[in-house]
């Protein structure tokens, strides 16, 4: 008889039931066939009702939370390539990285070495896609979403959720034209960041700053305290708040520049 095989008869009933195991010898799942009359469970004792009986054992994992690990979203190949550009831009060094990852509860052993933004998000994405936690995309929008709730990609992704969709929405009418603005009403051109999307620049770079040493650094406490109390202020002032943060960011990535400098001619 081979191993896990085994064959009993009984009244007017026959039964082959059948086990098999996975790699490492882990019992997967069982399969049982009957045929002839079905005997009354006074023939056997522990005979199973047909139902369960013919019903293979489904095989579990370590890591495993379903059958898909992002059965949360819906995640064209396009969307991917979109979620990754996005968390390498605005998640751009291993410190403001740690920070979303925390927040998500992703295991500190699992993560990459810091190579390039890119290259490390690419690998935060394959292990999400392993099962390491239920409804990982959803969760890592959600993080990302905390610090960066104006991100567009963010937002987009995160309402596109796998249910059915409802059918579309008649379109609006469109505005009536406005009267073109007087040079005394005109602005300058151009988009202006939303003030939590400065928010979020300006405590990614802190962190950055930070991480490179410089968090005493004379002049970029001047600069921070600056941009903090301009995107602080009520109301406020998006062109002054981004112009501050920019400065911010640029003296961050001048002091960065010139540590890489400094290591490379040592």
């Amino acid at each position: 008889m081979l191993p896990g095989l085994e064959v009993w008869s009984g009244f007017d009933k026959h039964e082959l039931s059948l086990s098999y195991r996975g790699l490492g010898g882990t019992e997967q799942g069982f399969l049982v066939i009957w045929w002839g009359r079905a005997a009354s469970s006074r023939s056997r004792p522990n005979a199973w009702p047909r139902d369960q009986a013919m019903t293979p054992a489904r095989p579990t994992g370590r890591d495993s939370y379903g059958d898909d690990p992002c059965d949360d979203l819906r995640l064209t190949g396009e969307e991917r390539r979109e979620l990754l550009d996005a968390l390498a831009t605005v998640f751009n060094d291993e410190g403001s990285a740690s920070l979303v990852l925390g927040d998500l509860g992703f295991p500190a052993t699992r993560r990459p070495r810091w190579a390039t933004a890119i290259r490390y998000w690419t690998a935060i994405t394959e292990e999400l896609d392993k099962g390491i936690m239920p409804e990982p995309y959803r969760r890592l929008l959600r993080a990302a979403l905390h610090s960066f709730p104006a991100n567009s990609v963010f937002l987009r992704l995160d309402s596109n959720r796998r249910v059915s969709p409802e059918p579309p929405e008649p379109p609006e009418p469109p505005e009536p034209p406005k009267p073109p603005k007087t040079p005394k009403e005109a602005r300058p051109v151009g988009p202006q960041p939303a003030a939590s999307e400065l928010r979020g620049r300006l405590r990614s770079y802190r962190v950055k700053a930070s991480r490179l040493g410089f968090a005493e650094d004379h002049t970029l406490l001047t600069l921070y305290a600056t941009a903090d109390a301009a995107v602080a202020s009520r109301p406020i002032d998006l062109r002054r708040a981004a112009a501050a943060v920019h400065a911010y960011e640029m003296a961050v990535y001048a002091r960065d520049e010139g540590a890489s400098g400094t290591e490379t001619d040592r």
